[in-house]
């Protein structure tokens, strides 16, 4: 917070930036071994939004944050709609916690829309 109860948004972008090594736009994560990314629900774009929005079923969900081919080769891994709602509910604690010098640890956001489209 900088002078006044003013923040300085620029500053905090950049030190998340910093902590994660990355834009922090995309959540990266491991599942059995391969790499994968999907859009960070704190700050999906208003396409990403309304993909995700329009999504009914959980493979409609998977693939709108995964993208097709991703969400088959996470699927063909064992991956599962509920795998994604654990990550996506871990991520939101995590977002909102930092380490012991202030910065922000890696995270992602959850919502009741997204935890209502998970099941």
């Amino acid at each position: 917070m900088s002078e006044k109860g003013t923040y300085d948004l620029s500053a905090m972008v950049k030190q998340r930036e910093e902590a994660l090594g990355h834009a922090g736009d995309r959540l990266l994560f491991t599942f059995e071994g391969e790499q994968f990314e999907i859009p960070h629900p704190a700050f999906l774009t208003d396409e990403e939004q309304e993909r995700i929005g329009a999504a009914v079923t959980n493979d409609e969900t998977g693939v709108a944050y995964f993208g097709e081919e991703q969400w088959d080769k996470f699927q063909d891994l064992g991956g599962r709609a509920g795998h994604l709602l654990m990550l996506i509910r871990q991520s939101a604690q995590d977002f909102n916690s930092v380490d012991d010098a202030g910065n922000p640890t890696q995270s992602l956001t959850s919502s009741r829309r997204t935890r209502k489209q998970l099941r």
